[in-house]
């Protein structure tokens, strides 16, 4: 399965629109049409991310097909709840309330999820 076919998939099993997946990924509506069609044969780290985290679906699923669609949330992680979607989240921080988290658009949520795995990635590069 492509990578286009597995981001049909999962598009279709959220009942979610194109334009949704752009906004939830910060990206024009084009770009998801590119994916889509199988244009694009990768997307970049943080919008894989947005884009598993909007769909509900194990990043590493969605970019390589491999391992369970979905992942099951350990016993540490909140169940986040919002339109429609479930987000784990494990709660390491203590200057940032959780409520203030629930409180964000899914699509806000996968940009702040994004920007995370960014921030992340460059800390621990050499």
């Amino acid at each position: 399965m492509s990578l286009s076919e597995r981001l049909t998939s999962a598009l279709s099993q959220r009942n979610a629109s194109q334009a949704e997946l752009a906004r939830a990924c910060r990206v024009k509506p084009p770009s998801v049409s590119d994916w889509l069609s199988g244009k694009t044969k990768s997307l970049k780290a943080d919008t894989l991310l947005s884009a598993a985290n909007f769909l509900g679906v194990n990043p590493k699923w969605l970019a390589s097909g491999v391992g369970p669609r979905t992942l099951e949330a350990p016993d540490n992680v909140h169940r986040v709840e919002e339109q429609s979607a479930i987000y784990d989240v494990t709660w390491p921080f203590r200057r940032v309330k959780i409520s203030a988290v629930r409180a964000l658009s899914a699509a806000d949520l996968a940009y702040l999820e994004g920007r995370i795995a960014a921030l992340l990635e460059e800390l621990h590069s050499p």
